[in-house]
């Protein structure tokens, strides 16, 4: 039976994979067709460089559980334990970066009063 931190550490393997393989590993692991292989190569070629910094970041969330902390809010931001601190406009907000949109163009413009006034002339 796998843990749910067996199931996490498998997570963060496959979602780093397109940053963390070389050509020839991505390679690789585009040609396996079945998804439960693909997804136990990568795991394979990727645990042993992102286990460290798993188990250091659960060693910090369990060291962070204990008592009374002084992280402040900007610590935690740059742990990555959360995604913004509000007030403070030298961090970046990933989630403003991700979630713009552009302005939609007008569709319907109206005519100014110097295009109706060629409109004009020009009858």
């Amino acid at each position: 039976m796998e843990s749910r931190q067996d199931e996490r550490l498998r997570k963060w393997c496959t979602d780093f994979s397109q940053l963390a393989l070389k050509p020839t590993e991505k390679a690789e692991i585009d040609a396996i067709t079945d998804e439960q292989t693909r997804i136990q190569r990568i795991t394979d070629l990727l645990q042993p460089i992102i286990e460290p910094v798993w188990s250091f970041f659960n060693a910090l969330c369990h060291a962070l559980q204990e008592g009374e902390n002084q992280l402040t809010a900007k610590d935690a931001y740059w742990l990555g334990l959360i995604d913004e601190v509000l007030g403070e406009s030298d961090m970046s907000a990933l989630r403003l970066i991700m979630e713009y949109k552009e302005d939609p163009k007008p569709t319907n413009q109206q005519p100014t009063t110097a295009s109706k006034d060629q409109a004009a002339q020009n009858e």
